[in-house]
C-alpha cells in the first residue's frame, strides 16, 4: 500500500507561513501587496489560497469517477464484512469489468500502482491478513443464540457472580508438539527441511490447561502426558508450578480434571461466589464428579462455584485464552524455540521447564519471549464482554452475515442500483 510521502521542514515552513500571511490579511486588514512582503510568501499563492481555503491535490484525474470509486470502496468493506474479503487478484479483476460497464477503454490495471494508489485515497481499507474461521461454526452463531447466551449470563450478573475480577476464572486446553525439534544444524545450502531421526511417537503432544482469573492470577499449568507412569525428572526447572498427570491417551479425561479443579483451583478461591468458564469438552461437561467436589466445597467453606459451559463451536471468539492468550502464546514459542536462547534441542523431558520460564516469566527468561499470560487473560474478558460484564461486545461477535440489520453498514444509499450492477460483476 502507498504511503504519504513526508513534507520537508521547508515545505512546512512555507505552509505556515502563507496562513499567517492570510491571517494578517483578514485580521490585521493588511493589502495582500503588504502581508507578502512582511513574510515572505508570493501573492499570487496567498491570494489563491484566499479564494480556495480547500485546493485539491495537483496531478491528473483518477480513472474512475468519484461515484464509482465511493461504489467500489463500499463494496470492498461490505465484502470483508460478510466473511468473503477479495485479495489483489480479484480486485483488479473487478476493476476492470467495471471499466467495462461504464465505458472506460483503452485502460489497464494490471499495474500495481493503480492498486496503492487506490488504497491510499480510501484511508478505511487496508491491505490486512485473513485468518481461517469455520463456516459451518459461524453459521450456527445466529443472533438468537447469542440473545440466550446473553441472557444466561445476564443471570449470573443478577446473581453477583461478575461483580469484580477475582470472581471471574476460565480455563482451557492447548497443544503443544513436542516432535518438533528445533535444532541448529550444518547442512546444503538451500534444504529448507533437515531430517533428524529420534525415538518415540512424532505425533505425541503435551497437553497444557492453563487456569487464571480476570484479575491476571495464574495457577499452576496442569500438564498431560500419554503413559502410564510419572516421570519425576520431568518436573526439574519447573519452580513448583506444574500439576503433572499421566493417562493413556494423553487427551483431557473427566477424572483428570475434575481433580486438578480440586487441588488446585478451588483452594484459590477467595470469593464467596465464583464463575468458572469452560468449553464444551466431554470432559468438563459430563463431569458428576466435579459436580460433587463443588457441592462439598460449598458445604465446607460456604463459598459457591458455578460451572458455566460456554456455546458449543464458539470458542474462539467468546473464551478469553482463545480471544487474547494462545495464538500469541504459540507464535512466541515457536521463535523461542528455533532461538539458540533455547539451550539446544526441547523435547518431551525437558519441555516443561522451558513453558514454565517463559509462561511464569521466571529467571532467565528473555524478554521478547515472555507469554505475559495474565496480562492477556485480562484483556480476553474484556473482549469476549464477560469482564466488565458487556451485551454489546457479545452482540458484536455475531457476524455480518448472519444480521441482515448489519449488510447496509456502509452502503451508500444512492448508489443503491449501482452497487447491485457491480454485485452482478
Amino acid at each position: 500500500m502507498a504511503s504519504r510521502k513526508l513534507k520537508t521542514a521547508g515545505q512546512v515552513n512555507k505552509e505556515l507561513m502563507v496562513e499567517a500571511a492570510i491571517k494578517a490579511v483578514k485580521e490585521r486588514g493588511l493589502s495582500e501587496n503588504a502581508a507578502a512582503v512582511e513574510f515572505g510568501v508570493c501573492r499570487m499563492t496567498m491570494r489563491r489560497r484566499i479564494e480556495n481555503p480547500n485546493p485539491e491535490p495537483h496531478g491528473g484525474k483518477t480513472k474512475f469517477p468519484q461515484w464509482a470509486e465511493d461504489i467500489l470502496a463500499s463494496f470492498l468493506l461490505n465484502c470483508s464484512g460478510m466473511g468473503v474479503p477479495l485479495n489483489r487478484y480479484h480486485c483488479v479483476q473487478l476493476f476492470s469489468e467495471l471499466a467495462t460497464e461504464i465505458g472506460i477503454t483503452k485502460t489497464s490495471f494490471e499495474d500495481h500502482k493503480f492498486f496503492s494508489r487506490f488504497l491510499s485515497r480510501h484511508k478505511e481499507l487496508s491491505m490486512r491478513i485473513t485468518h481461517a474461521t469455520n463456516r459451518k461454526k459461524d453459521r450456527e452463531w445466529t443472533t438468537e443464540r447469542c440473545e440466550e447466551y446473553i441472557q444466561k449470563l445476564q443471570k449470573l450478573k443478577d446473581g453477583g457472580f461478575l461483580e469484580r475480577p477475582e470472581q471471574v476464572w476460565n480455563l482451557d486446553e492447548t497443544a503443544f508438539n513436542t516432535a518438533r525439534m528445533y535444532n541448529r544444524v550444518v547442512a546444503r545450502r538451500g534444504v529448507k527441511q533437515i531430517p533428524s531421526q529420534f525415538d518415540g511417537n512424532e505425533k505425541e503432544c503435551v497437553t497444557i490447561l492453563p487456569c487464571g482469573n480476570a484479575a491476571g492470577v495464574q495457577l499452576k499449568l496442569l500438564a498431560l502426558y500419554a503413559g502410564k507412569v510419572h516421570v519425576q525428572s520431568r518436573l526439574d526447572g519447573t519452580f513448583d508450578m506444574i500439576y503433572h498427570a499421566v493417562n493413556s491417551s494423553g487427551y483431557m479425561d473427566q477424572i483428570l480434571f475434575a481433580n486438578y479443579i480440586k487441588k488446585e483451583v478451588l483452594p484459590a478461591i477467595t470469593e464467596l461466589l465464583t464463575v468458572i468458564f469452560v468449553d464444551g469438552h466431554f470432559s468438563h461437561v459430563n463431569n458428576l464428579l466435579l459436580v460433587r467436589y463443588c457441592q462439598d466445597f460449598f458445604k465446607d467453606t460456604g463459598k459457591r462455584v458455578e460451572i458455566f459451559c460456554l456455546p458449543v463451536g464458539q470458542t474462539n471468539h467468546l473464551q478469553p485464552f482463545d480471544v487474547s492468550a494462545f495464538g500469541g502464546i504459540k507464535k512466541k514459542w515457536h521463535s523461542y524455540s528455533r532461538n539458540a536462547l533455547a539451550g539446544g534441542m526441547i523435547t518431551k523431558d525437558n519441555f516443561l521447564s522451558h513453558i514454565v520460564k517463559l509462561w511464569f516469566h521466571e529467571d532467565g527468561c528473555p524478554e521478547k519471549f515472555a507469554f505475559r499470560a495474565g496480562e492477556c487473560l485480562k484483556s480476553g474478558f474484556q473482549k469476549c464482554g464477560l469482564f466488565p460484564f458487556s451485551p454489546e461486545v457479545i452482540r458484536n461477535t455475531v457476524k455480518a452475515q448472519h444480521d441482515p440489520n448489519k449488510f447496509n453498514c456502509g452502503v451508500h444509499i444512492n448508489a443503491v442500483k449501482d452497487f447491485r450492477k457491480l454485485r452482478r460483476i
